[in-house]
């Protein structure tokens, strides 16, 4: 599994993954809630967790499915002190390691930090106009058959009905494209 530090210096790196504390949570229990800060770092060692918003009408959206490898962390600064205003929630048993924020940065002199933070920006940003672009570009099988192409471990390990979520669909509707592409 690639380390989420790896482009750090190796000292740096092998203190921060030592230094983390090992969990295990249960499938369903929500790591954080909308009206909450988000004070902790988390690098997912084994499961799947994904991130999602109530609407207005208490409807779920998902934002981002997370599995084995990944770090969800707050990247900005309005995150780590501000209401994050969406969920973090288990969809499997999982097992992570994880930092409090104000841990994780003490690891860091102020240029590494900042050489880190700016990493973790630069990829939450692209990942955020790719998935703008996809929704202004693509219809809905477009999006499915990108999705399919690109994030194979999502569709082997999220349920369909959060994908036809994330992917701005019903269950029916993802369930017909995904019978016509199997035509």
């Amino acid at each position: 599994m690639k380390s989420p530090f790896v482009d750090l210096p190796i000292d740096v790196r092998t203190h921060l993954e030592n230094s983390g504390n090992g969990l295990r949570v249960s499938s369903g229990t929500i790591l954080l809630s909308a009206s909450n800060i988000w004070k902790h770092c988390y690098w997912l060692q084994k499961g799947a967790v994904r991130m999602y918003y109530l609407d207005r009408d208490g409807r779920e959206h998902n934002k981002a499915f997370f599995l084995m490898g990944d770090f969800l962390w707050p990247v900005t600064e309005r995150l780590r002190n501000s209401p994050s205003g969406f969920f973090i929630e288990a969809l499997t048993d999982i097992q992570v390691v994880s930092w409090k924020v104000e841990s994780l940065q003490k690891h860091f002199d102020e240029e590494e930090w900042r050489h880190f933070a700016l990493l973790w920006v630069e990829r939450l940003l692209n990942s955020k106009l790719e998935r703008e672009r996809d929704w202004l570009h693509l219809n809905a099988k477009e999006r499915y058959k990108k999705l399919f192409k690109t994030k194979q471990d999502w569709i082997e390990n999220i349920p369909d009905f959060h994908l036809a979520s994330y992917l701005g669909l019903t269950p029916e509707s993802l369930s017909r494209i995904k019978r016509q592409l199997t035509k």
